[in-house]
């Protein structure tokens, strides 16, 4: 399956730190429910809404209602994770053929 990084293009700071959020909650739970998103990205609810509803769209997470709501990152989210912090740490200056 091929990664389709033209999304990083349009994703906001706080798409990236409700990406961690998901991530770090995920440690601890198979599914990251919204309220623990909420909390450990610091934001507001309505705000936090939107931004999953954009990275739900981009196929960066994932919605589960199996056991309980809640939200996983999938395997397009962990790499545009790993592609930003490569980013911030100045490894890597674009990615794409532009």
């Amino acid at each position: 399956v091929k990664l389709d990084v033209s999304c990083i293009r349009h994703m906001s700071k706080d798409d990236f730190r409700v990406l961690t959020a998901v991530e770090m909650g995920m440690k601890n739970h198979d599914l990251v429910p919204v309220e623990l998103i909420t909390s450990i990205a610091q934001l507001r609810s309505g705000g936090i809404n939107r931004i999953i509803t954009t990275l739900h769209i981009y196929k960066l997470i994932a919605h589960d209602r199996s056991t309980y709501d809640g939200y996983r990152l999938t395997f397009a989210g962990y790499d545009v994770l790993a592609l930003h912090v490569l980013f911030l740490r100045g490894h890597i200056s674009a990615v794409g053929n532009k």
